[in-house]
């Protein structure tokens, strides 16, 4: 997915980031253009990838980006973000962010494992995520469950939240700042979330 708002907490405002705007590149051609090896023409040179951390670091004018700069991210953890597009990634040296369902690392079922139904992907190992987070890729996290995060009660929420970060960053050994939220709809948070997100000390959360 490509993300085009981030909860920035620290001022409690919502910031879009609307590539177009920006680059002059729709963002399904720069995916397009990872996807298949960069084959666009034009594509390779004209875009910078960084890791959405950067962005957030950006915006709190922490550090300046370039009017070309794009964060590429990937939802849910899929092992063939490691096997097939991490290398496509390295090729282009293009950074991006990867959220990744713990519960899905620890069991290496899909999304669609963990409810029950029947799928063909399987999840990364917590040695591929550590793998990315070592080649320069951000891992951020995606929940524990992939529930609707809106819908679940406190307790419910800790676990998803505060679990789930405290999962990566002792597999990582390195802090985890950014959250993307289960489906990436605006029913997916509230303020509880935002309470819960904010208090567990992730830095920017988004939805698509």
């Amino acid at each position: 997915g490509l993300y085009i708002i981030v909860q920035q907490f620290e001022n409690h405002l919502i910031y879009p980031l609307v590539v177009q705007k920006t680059v002059g590149v729709p963002p399904l051609l720069v995916i397009i253009a990872i996807i298949v090896g960069g084959k666009l023409a034009g594509i390779y040179g004209i875009i910078l990838s960084v890791p959405l951390a950067a962005v957030l670091d950006h915006v709190k004018g922490e550090r300046k980006l370039s009017p070309r700069s794009i964060a590429l991210t990937f939802d849910d953890g899929y092992v063939d973000h490691f096997t097939v597009v991490r290398p496509l990634l390295r090729e282009f040296n293009a950074p991006a962010t990867f959220f990744v369902i713990c519960q899905a690392i620890e069991t290496r079922e899909t999304v669609d494992g963990l409810r029950g139904a029947s799928s063909l992907r399987q999840s990364m190992s917590l040695d591929q995520v550590c793998s990315l987070s070592e080649g320069g890729m951000e891992i951020g996290s995606h929940s524990m469950t992939h529930a609707w995060l809106s819908e679940l009660n406190d307790s419910q929420i800790t676990h998803e939240i505060f679990g789930s970060k405290t999962f990566l960053e002792e597999g990582l050994g390195k802090a985890v700042r950014t959250f993307a939220y289960p489906f990436g709809a605006y029913r997916s948070f509230n303020g509880k979330t935002r309470t819960a997100l904010q208090s567990a000390g992730y830095e920017g959360a988004c939805v698509n």
